[in-house]
C-alpha cells in the first residue's frame, strides 16, 4: 500500500476509513493497492472523533449573519485545535494558509481576493489568537516551518508592544533563514528587527538592517517585500528627533512603496504606506498634507475592516490636530475613537500609546494632576498587557511629572523602576532620549547625589550631541551646571552657565521649557552674587570715609 498527504479541502466523511498515521506521525490518506501489510497506524476512536470534529467545523459550521469577526472564522480555529489534538501539524499549518471565503468576512481585500486565515486574523487585530496558533506549531515540524513560526511570532509580539520577545523571535528567525539560505526569509527577519530598533530609538542599527533587507528584496525581484522594505526605511528616516531624519528621502521611499502596493492591489500595505506618508508630512509641519494622507489611509482601512490601521490613522490624525492645528477638541475626539478601536482589538499596547500622547498634550497645557492620573492609568494598562517597554516609558514619565511637582522621593522610585526595567529587558541606556537622562540628572542632584547627577547629565549631553539636538544639548548643559552647583562647585557651575548663556538665550526664544529653565538658572546663580553685592553696599555705607591728610 502507498499513501499521500492529506488535503484538507478534499477531506470527506467517506474518506475517513482511508486515514492513517505514517511513520513520522503525520496524518495521511492511504491508497489501497493490494491486501498487504502496511506499517501505517490506524486511527483510534478518539482520533476519529477529532477528525469528524475537524470536518464539521470546516464544512458544516455556519456563523450567524451578525457574527463577530472571530465567530466568522471560528470554524477554522476549532479545526486547528482538533488537528493539533491529532498532532497533524502539516495539516494544521496548511489550515492557516487556507483562504477565508470572500463571502465570510464582511469586507474582503480591495481587489476582491480572499485573504489567508493568518492574514485575515492580522487585519482584524487578533494578535493573541495568532500568537497562540504559531506557538503551538513552533518546534513541531522542520526548520523551514520553525522559521515561519518565529517570524510571525516576532511580528505578533511587536504589534502587541512586547519588544524583548519580538527581538528574540526575529533573531531566531534570522538564524534559521541563514541556515536555510533563504534570502526572502532573511529579509523579513531583518525588517522585523529594524522595526524593533526604530521603536527603541536605535535608528542607526534599524536603518542598516532595513537597507540590507532592501538589497535582498531587489535581488529576489519580490515586489511585495520591496514595498515592505521601502515602508520600513520611510519610517526610519521620519523621526525629526534624530540625526538620521531625512524627510525628503522618507517621502520618496514611501511614495515608491505606495506605487508598488497599488500595483499589487494590496490594501493592507497601502494603508501602512499612507500612514507613513502622513507621518512624514506631520514631521515637516504640513498639516493639510498629513491629514489628507491619514484620511485616505483611514478610509481604505475602514473599507477593508483593517482595525490596526484604523487605529493608527485615527491616532495620528489626533496628533496632527493637537500639535499642528492646536485643536484640542478634535484631537481628543480622534484619540477617543482610536482608543475604542484599540479596545475592539483588545490591544492594550495601542491603547497605552494613545493614552501616553494624551498625557503628553495635557502636560503641555500644564494639567499636572490630569497627566499624573493619565500616566497611572497607562502604567496599569502596560503592566496588565505585559508590555515592558510601555511600562518603562510610563515609569519615566511619571518620574518627570512628580519631579516638576517637587515630589523628589516619589519621582526617584519611578526612575529606579524604569532603570530596573531597562536593565532586565536589555533596553540599551544609549537609547534613552537626552531629556530622560537629563531629568534623572536633575532629580539626583536635587536629592544631594550630585556626582551621580553629573554623570547622567554628561551622558545626556553625549546623546543630544549624537542626535544633533540643540535644545536638549542646552538642557543637558544646564543640568550639568546645576549638578556642580549642588556639589558646592560654584565656580565651575558659573563658568559653564555663563559660557553657554548666549546660545541658550537664542534657543529659549523658541522653547518655553528651556526659557523657564534658563530664567530659573539665572535666578539661582545670580542670587548669591546679588546678595553679596547688597551686603557689600550696606557694609560700605556703615564705614567712615578715609580722608587724606592735608
Amino acid at each position: 500500500m502507498t499513501h499521500e498527504p492529506i488535503a484538507l479541502a478534499e477531506l470527506t466523511a467517506q474518506g475517513l476509513p482511508d486515514l492513517r498515521f505514517d511513520a513520522s506521525g503525520e496524518l495521511v490518506r492511504q491508497i489501497a493497492a493490494a491486501a498487504t501489510f502496511s506499517p501505517n497506524r490506524k486511527l483510534s476512536l478518539r482520533q476519529l472523533a477529532n477528525i469528524k470534529a475537524t470536518l464539521y467545523w470546516l464544512q458544516d459550521y455556519q456563523p450567524l449573519k451578525q457574527a463577530t469577526h472571530l465567530d466568522q472564522v471560528r470554524g477554522w480555529l476549532e479545526a486547528f485545535h482538533h488537528l493539533s489534538q491529532l498532532a497533524a501539524w502539516q495539516a494544521a499549518e496548511d489550515l492557516l494558509s487556507m483562504p477565508v471565503p470572500a463571502s465570510q468576512p464582511p469586507k474582503p481585500d480591495q481587489s476582491g481576493r480572499s485573504l489567508p486565515l493568518h492574514e485575515q486574523l492580522e487585519v482584524w487585530g487578533y494578535y493573541q489568537e495568532l500568537t497562540d496558533l504559531y506557538a503551538k506549531l513552533l518546534g513541531k515540524r522542520d526548520d523551514a516551518s520553525d522559521q515561519v513560526c518565529c517570524d510571525r511570532l516576532g511580528t505578533m509580539h511587536r504589534f502587541r508592544g512586547r519588544l524583548p520577545e519580538a527581538t528574540d523571535y526575529h533573531q531566531r528567525s534570522l538564524q534559521l533563514a541563514e541556515q536555510l539560505d533563504d534570502s526572502i526569509a532573511k529579509a523579513r527577519a531583518l525588517l522585523g528587527l529594524a522595526d524593533v530598533n526604530f521603536r527603541l530609538d536605535q535608528f542607526e542599527n534599524g536603518i542598516i538592517q532595513a537597507q540590507t533587507a532592501l538589497t535582498l528584496a531587489r535581488q529576489q525581484h519580490d515586489r511585495r517585500l520591496l514595498a515592505d522594505c521601502l515602508g520600513c526605511l520611510s519610517n526610519g528616516h521620519s523621526d525629526d528627533y534624530f540625526a538620521c531624519y531625512k524627510p525628503k528621502l522618507a517621502l520618496s521611499y514611501a511614495q515608491e512603496g505606495l506605487q508598488l502596493a497599488q500595483q499589487l492591489d494590496d490594501a493592507a500595505l497601502q494603508c501602512r504606506l499612507l500612514n507613513h506618508m502622513g507621518g512624514v508630512y506631520f514631521s515637516l509641519g504640513k498639516a493639510s498634507e498629513a491629514i489628507a494622507h491619514h484620511q485616505q489611509g483611514l478610509a481604505l482601512a475602514e473599507a477593508t475592516d483593517n482595525l490596526r490601521y484604523q487605529w493608527a490613522n485615527l491616532h495620528n490624525l489626533g496628533l496632527v490636530h493637537f500639535q499642528l492645528l492646536q485643536d484640542q477638541k478634535q484631537g481628543e475626539a480622534l484619540f477617543l475613537a482610536s482608543i475604542q478601536i484599540a479596545r475592539q482589538m483588545q490591544n492594550l499596547s495601542c491603547e497605552t500609546q494613545t493614552h501616553l500622547n494624551q498625557a503628553f498634550f495635557n502636560q503641555q497645557q500644564g494639567k499636572s494632576l490630569t497627566v499624573q492620573s493619565n500616566l497611572q492609568q497607562i502604567l496599569e494598562l502596560a503592566q496588565r498587557s505585559g508590555d515592558a517597554y510601555q511600562e518603562w516609558q510610563s515609569q519615566r514619565n511619571l518620574g518627570v511629572i512628580l519631579l516638576r511637582q517637587k515630589q523628589f522621593e516619589q519621582a526617584r522610585l519611578h526612575w529606579d523602576r524604569a532603570e530596573e526595567l531597562a536593565r532586565s529587558h536589555h533596553f540599551r541606556f544609549a537609547s534613552l532620549r537626552a531629556a530622560d537622562t537629563c531629568n534623572t540628572s536633575y532629580l539626583l542632584s536635587s536629592l544631594g547625589d550630585w556626582r551621580k547627577g553629573l554623570r547622567y547629565g554628561k551622558q545626556g549631553l553625549a546623546i543630544a550631541r549624537r542626535c544633533n539636538n540643540k535644545q536638549e544639548q542646552s538642557w543637558a548643559i544646564m543640568v550639568i551646571a546645576y549638578a556642580y552647583w549642588q556639589g558646592n562647585q560654584r565656580l565651575w557651575a558659573l563658568l559653564i552657565f555663563l559660557r553657554h548663556l548666549p546660545q541658550a538665550a537664542q534657543l529659549a526664544l523658541r522653547d518655553e521649557s528651556l526659557r523657564y529653565t534658563l530664567l530659573t538658572g539665572l535666578q539661582v546663580i545670580t542670587s548669591p552674587l546679588l546678595t553679596a553685592i547688597q551686603r557689600l553696599g550696606r557694609f560700605l555705607q556703615l564705614q567712615p570715609r578715609n580722608q587724606e591728610p592735608r
